[in-house]
Parts: C-alpha cells; structure tokens; sequence
C-alpha cells in the first residue's frame, strides 16, 4: 500500500482519512451540489443565486451513518449522496442525507468496493468513477439511479486510476488527474447518452488528491499533491476549446480538500498540508475577479471529505479516521 496522504485514500496512501464556528497549502477528490455543474463534486442541477443575508458561518448537522474519509458526494434533487469510501476497508456504503428533515438513510450499496473514487451527475443520475480497491487502481463506471435505487454498469473509465476528480459540464462528464501509479495528468470525458469515452487535453499540472468544481461553463482543478508535496495549483479546463488556462493560485497549498461552486464562487475547504496537518481553511475563488478571500473556517479541521451543496448550503461530510462530521457551511446566498 501506499504512505497516505489526503483526500480520497489513494492507494498511493494507505491513510486513514477525516455549532456554529469559524482554517495552508495541501490536496483531495471530489465534490457535487445541486446547484452548478461541479466531487467531491459533480452535479448537472443549475440554480441561481443573489443577494446576501449575512452568512458565513458553521452549524453541525446529522452525523453521517457510516464514518468514512476518501468517499465521494454529489446532490440530487436537494437530497446528498455519500458514496463508497473507507470504513476499515474499501467500502460500498451509500447514504442519502435530507438537509431538509436533517436525517440520513441508506441505499443501495455501490457494486464494486472502493476509495478514492469521484462521482459526478447527468439527468438524476450518479456516476462512480475509478477509485482504489486497497489492492489496485479501478476503472469502474458504475450509474446510480436514486428514483429506482439501483446501480447499473456503464463502459469503464479508459485508464484505471484512484484519487481523481469528476465533474459534468453541458452533459459531458470529465474525469481529471489522479494516481496511476504516479501523478496522472489524463482529462477523459465521458458521454452518458452514448456510453462512450474519449480523450481530452492533459492537464497541464499533474496531479492526485486535487479537488474540482465546475462553473460558467468551465472546470477548475485545484490543489493536490504534484511532485514533492501539496500544492495550490489552480487550472482552468474549456471544453468549448478543449484548452487549459492558468489562474491564481490557492492561497493555501492543500491535497485531500474538497471543492463546491456557489454563486460565482468555488470554496476550497479542509485538507492537510504537506507536514501532514488537517486543515480548517475555508477560502473562497472568485470566478470573476480570478482573486481569493478567505471565509469562515471549518469546524472540525479534518481531510479526505466528501463535499455537496443544496439549497444554497454546503455540506462537508466525513474524513480521516473514519470520521462522522457533517458541518453546513451557509455563505449568505438567497436560494
């Protein structure tokens, strides 16, 4: 196995992942909302926001089920999705948490054990891509219906790999980065209504344990561990012109973090550094100025969560050693 590190549980890392309160440099997987096009996160729901009703602040909500750090999450129809993951080994839970009732429920369970996998959404439904069996890199594509609750096998990813990153934009989904035994810098979009994948242009940073987020049409790739450590890389990915574009960096270098758009912001939330330390950070890039603030801190700082948004909020959930933390970041937004 491999020295852990962040995120998702790479196999590159044999690690054992991670109220109202206000946290360098580091990396992680995936996230969704239901809100724009993000795993953790990875949803295709778009909804609109504006104005501020004050904000920025922390409240604990309903612990989730089964701890677990290196899962995966994505929104549909307001409800959460946390998928797969490690609970002492490679897991196949898959839990729906209702933000509304604030209660949690299982489902059916993921077919193919794994960690450090990424998920991301088409039309309803969930996508679990790739992933770490604690023995070997997967490429499994596996669709979740939530209305039939049932999984269905799909064309498996082309190049099997862990500690990767997932997110639909304008009904493609990309799955970026990773760990193939080294950094990966692949980009291959996945096209659910053909059940077909092709290959995109690289990313320019390899990278595994980053975090993405999808918004305005693009897909940002952020942090992870690069060569030597956890970085505060920040690329832009166009589809329409298949290009990446570099923008200012995170301020703080992280890996194993979790990343969700909001408005015309993506948080960069939790992680560890690269002297292993859980980070709290919560910073916010804006899309339209390309600049950095730093927001309300998490409560529990902590890495390999899983992250979602609904209804305006965020939800970051899980982490390393098998933690339970649900925390809702509420950033001010009218839904």
């Amino acid at each position: 196995m491999k020295a852990w590190i962040a995120f998702a549980i790479s196999p590159l890392f044999c690690q054992p992942t991670p109220a109202i309160f206000a946290q360098p440099e580091a990396q992680l997987n995936s996230t969704a909302n239901d809100n724009t096009a993000v795993t953790s996160g990875n949803s295709d729901e778009k909804h609109s926001y504006s104005g501020g009703t004050g904000g920025d602040f922390w409240t604990t909500k309903a612990p989730i089920p089964t701890g677990r750090h290196a899962l995966a999450a994505v929104a549909i129809k307001g409800k959460i999705y946390a998928i797969g993951g490690e609970d002492g080994i490679s897991a196949t839970r898959n839990e729906e948490f209702d933000p509304i009732t604030n209660s949690w429920s299982t489902k059916a369970a993921l077919p193919t054990a794994r960690r450090d996998l990424a998920v991301a959404s088409f039309e309803g439904k969930i996508y679990a891509i790739g992933g770490w069996d604690g023995a070997t890199q997967k490429n499994q594509n596996e669709e979740y219906d939530p209305v039939a609750n049932v999984w269905n096998t799909k064309v498996a990813l082309p190049t099997a790999r862990d500690s990767l990153v997932a997110a639909s934009v304008g009904g493609i989904i990309y799955a970026i980065g990773g760990y193939t035994g080294s950094a990966s810098n692949k980009n291959e979009s996945y096209d659910p209504l053909t059940d077909a994948w092709s290959t995109k242009a690289a990313l320019p940073t390899a990278r595994y344990f980053l975090a993405t987020a999808a918004a305005e049409g693009k897909l940002y790739a952020i942090g992870g561990v690069y060569v030597g450590g956890s970085t505060h890389y920040n690329e832009a990915y166009d589809p329409r012109t298949d290009s990446w574009v570099t923008k200012t960096r995170m301020p703080t270098a992280r890996d194993s973090l979790s990343a969700v758009s909001l408005g015309a912001k993506i948080h960069l939330i939790g992680g560890w550094d690269a002297s292993a330390v859980d980070r709290n950070e919560n910073e916010a890039y804006d899309l339209v100025t390309d600049n950095w603030s730093t927001k309300a801190a998490m409560p529990t700082a902590r890495h390999g969560v899983a992250a979602a948004s609904a209804g305006g909020k965020i939800y970051i959930l899980g982490g390393d050693s098998f933690r339970t933390e649900n925390e809702e970041y509420d950033p001010g937004l009218r839904y």
